[in-house]
């Protein structure tokens, strides 16, 4: 094995526990301890350790750290695994996650209960992904989360879901089905000098070229602006009997959206909730 604290102080070992990488059968390797070389990649007895990324690779496993949460992807069966409590890191594009080196192995994600928010970008572009296990006490969907996942089909999403970010779901072109959380109550917005951009919010569901069919569920009572805007294979749309709001935008460019039935509770309709809505033939007001 290599250990880089070879002759150190037993209290400056002490300081140090847990700020390298880690490994339950070899010692920890902090990422400084070969600094000014090129050495990147350390081969141990099971496996190589890569001191860029915080990561195991092993024969069956790789595994590595995001923010406060642990993850570990088994090879053989693609299952992106995590561990931990606490929000996930936000990332400004799929190539910046831990994982994207492997993406095209990750076929379905398991999150604990006890994470609270899945970053931006965090699943972009892993496009053998088939299924993903998501836990109530989740209250945020990041930006592009899941864009560009082509083989998705079903996601169940947890009701305590209040937040859906930009594009989230955008070109998952198999996806057929989703449920929409009953806690869902903003899709942050962009804004260029104060003046919100419609080209920048909502598109949750654009490019979705089989998700035909949408129902919202009984229980709620407002659908967010921008809710699902850009939804531009969106056919038809099931509104409960429980809504009262209808919001700014919240159908705008829905391109093939034919018919909708606005239940009587309704009291509110925003502006330019149906705009752009070419193939909208009847709005049933009862």
């Amino acid at each position: 094995g290599i250990a880089s604290d070879i002759g150190m102080p037993e209290m400056q070992r002490k300081k140090k526990e847990g700020t390298g990488i880690q490994k339950k059968d070899a010692p920890g390797i902090d990422q400084k301890a070969y600094d000014k070389n090129a050495v990147r990649t350390f081969s141990l007895n099971k496996g190589a350790v890569d001191t860029a990324n915080s990561q195991i690779d092993t024969e069956n496993k790789i595994t590595g750290s995001c923010g406060d949460l642990e993850w570990s992807l088994e090879k053989e069966t693609g299952l992106l695994r995590f561990e931990g409590t606490g929000k996930m890191p936000d990332y400004s594009k799929a190539s910046e996650t831990p994982w994207s080196e492997v993406a095209n192995i990750i076929k379905k994600i398991s999150v604990p209960k006890g994470v609270t928010s899945i970053g931006d970008y965090a699943f972009s572009n892993l496009v053998e992904l088939e299924e993903v296990i998501l836990p109530e006490g989740i209250n945020n969907l990041g930006k592009n989360a899941f864009s560009n996942c082509e083989k998705l089909n079903k996601v169940t999403l947890p009701d305590s879901i209040e937040k859906i970010g930009f594009q989230a779901f955008s070109n998952c072109i198999q996806l057929s089905e989703i449920n929409i959380p009953l806690s869902w109550k903003e899709c942050p917005t962009s804004s260029t000098n104060g003046e919100i951009s419609a080209d920048y919010c909502g598109h949750i569901f654009e490019g979705c070229k089989n998700l035909k069919e949408i129902t919202v569920p009984e229980g709620i009572e407002e659908i967010p602006s921008f809710g699902f805007c850009k939804s531009d294979y969106l056919i038809t749309v099931n509104l409960p009997t429980t809504l009262k709001e209808i919001r700014n935008h919240t159908f705008y460019d829905c391109g093939n959206l034919e018919k909708i039935d606005v239940p009587e509770g309704v009291s509110y309709i925003g502006k330019a909730a149906f705009c752009y809505c070419g193939s909208l033939k009847e709005v049933s007001l009862s």
